[in-house]
């Protein structure tokens, strides 16, 4: 887990263990739209911030709030 100026970022394998998921379906999620892109830091390594990730899709949005307030982060709304 990446903090930037408050913003959680998580890599593929963070998402995976959070969504009790393989990273390949983080990946095909990806592909299929069911997550949003992430960002590429140095041309190789993704991530998500969390804002994005509770954004992109309803369904994932109590996940990352729960995970926000467990670390005591002020998340967007």
């Amino acid at each position: 887990m990446v903090m930037s100026n408050q913003e959680i970022l998580l890599t593929a394998d963070e998402l995976s263990k959070i969504l009790s998921v393989s990273r390949q379906t983080i990946y095909r999620w990806r592909k299929e739209k069911l997550l949003p892109d992430g960002f590429l830091v140095a041309g190789t390594r993704r991530l998500w911030s969390i804002s994005e990730l509770k954004s992109h899709d309803s369904s994932f949005r109590r996940v990352f709030e729960e995970i926000e307030k467990h670390l005591n982060i002020k998340g967007e709304n």
